[in-house]
């Protein structure tokens, strides 16, 4: 069996207090856990170097170390590996690497061009459905106003589809009526919903791109760049709109779109579908103003269908300024109530709030009063179709917290963007 042999080849001219220094830096000691005799703090005085990294390296810069051991073989292509400080020499005695870095980097290219292949064949780019004027008369009033506002603040290339972003589809300020109306918009493709499901191999596209980025520094640029190109291509889960396929320009479509809204014919049930939608809107925004009130009078409040029935006459008879002061001064006498009367059931506790309000909206209309407004919160700052009605429908930018749901509706449909209602 060969012995296992060093050698320390010098790679310039040395002064003999340098090829002391390099000598003393790689002699062995077999008989001490530590392999090396000499460590390498008590070497920095010999070339008087201020900190041990600068020992290092000077020897990284003046000399390696090979070997006659097939541990300082690639395994690969045999070529001979050398070790230019300590920390490298280790590694070759522990038997890493294995390989050199042409033959890693050969790999790892080999298995990147594998993966990409079967990602190309494998993952399908969605196909848009076509959409025309003939398709947007399909939408009701509701839903040309909601696509109008999604697409209005939208910058747009006229063959790509425009990708909106969560807060740029946070539309009415309620999320389950900005669902509702999403969805019948991509019923009636006017919009077009990439989900994670629907790249049929979406696992794989994910770990290609990882093994693509952690291998980034060995690959290819013909490889990176191709998956570069791919990727961008690729588009990402979301919500989408395509230009209409009979519209010249994007530009072009959205004056047609606003043209139609602003000279509006509309039918009862786009009167139904437009009065649901605001008092939903106000209904949802009560129940922030609830909370406020539970929040700051620390009272029980039974959140049940009868409490939805009073929040809606609420909101369709007052302004949310007014709602907010009855719904507050209400918490504050259940507050009075349940604290004077500490033996109350906790059944009858909780049905209190709802009574109160009850009996104090039919106490104003018995008696023609006009009650107190309360500031609202500083985060109801009114929801994008609040502000499209405000500047387009209802006029002199009025606020919709200046009014209450049924004189929003009204106002709206006497505007003089709707010229008849069939």
């Amino acid at each position: 069996m060969t012995e296992t042999k060093y050698y320390i080849c010098y790679e310039n001219p040395l002064k003999q207090d340098e090829a002391e220094l390099l000598h003393k830096y790689w002699r062995l000691d077999q008989s001490s856990e530590n392999i090396y005799r000499h460590k390498v703090q008590d070497l920095i005085g010999i070339l008087n170097f201020d900190k041990e990294s600068h020992v290092t390296k000077f020897v990284k810069g003046n000399c390696f170390i090979s070997s006659n051991s097939q541990i300082f073989n690639c395994t690969s292509c045999q070529i001979k590996f050398n070790a230019n400080c300590r920390t490298e020499l280790n590694n070759l005695i522990k038997r890493l690497p294995k390989v050199c870095n042409n033959c890693k980097k050969e790999e790892i290219n080999l298995i990147a061009l594998e993966k990409i292949n079967i990602l190309q064949s494998s993952i399908q780019q969605p196909i848009f459905p076509e959409f025309s004027y003939e398709d947007l008369q399909a939408l009701n009033y509701v839903e040309k106003i909601i696509l109008f506002v999604m697409l209005s603040e939208m910058n747009a290339s006229e063959n790509e589809p425009i990708n909106f972003s969560e807060g740029e589809l946070n539309l009415t300020g309620v999320t389950d009526i900005d669902k509702d109306i999403l969805s019948s918009l991509f019923n009636k493709k006017a919009i077009y919903v990439i989900k994670d499901e629907d790249y049929n191999n979406l696992p794989l596209l994910i770990e290609t791109t990882e093994y693509i980025y952690k291998n980034k520094k060995h690959l290819n640029s013909d490889n990176i760049n191709f998956v570069n190109s791919f990727l961008s291509g690729l588009y990402e889960p979301g919500v989408y709109f395509l230009k209409p396929t009979d519209s010249p320009s994007f530009e072009g479509f959205l004056d047609q779109l606003f043209e139609e809204i602003n000279n509006s014919f509309i039918t009862k049930k786009d009167v139904e579908i437009l009065s649901d939608l605001i008092i939903s809107i106000l209904l949802y925004q009560s129940y922030y103003l609830v909370n406020e009130a539970k929040k700051e009078h620390k009272i029980p409040i039974d959140m049940n269908m009868k409490l939805d029935i009073v929040l809606t006459s609420l909101v369709k008879k007052y302004p949310m300024p007014v709602v907010f002061n009855i719904l507050n001064y209400q918490a504050k006498n259940v507050a009075a109530k349940l604290y004077s009367n500490t033996a109350m059931p906790s059944y009858i506790q909780n049905k209190l709030y709802c009574k109160y309000i009850e009996e104090y909206i039919n106490y104003l209309d018995k008696n023609n009063k006009i009650p107190y407004k309360k500031m609202l919160p500083d985060y109801m700052t009114g929801s994008k179709i609040e502000y499209f009605s405000s500047h387009y429908i209802l006029g002199d930018l009025i606020s919709w917290s200046s009014l209450s749901g049924n004189d929003i509706i009204e106002r709206w449909i006497h505007s003089d963007t709707i010229k008849n209602i069939q």
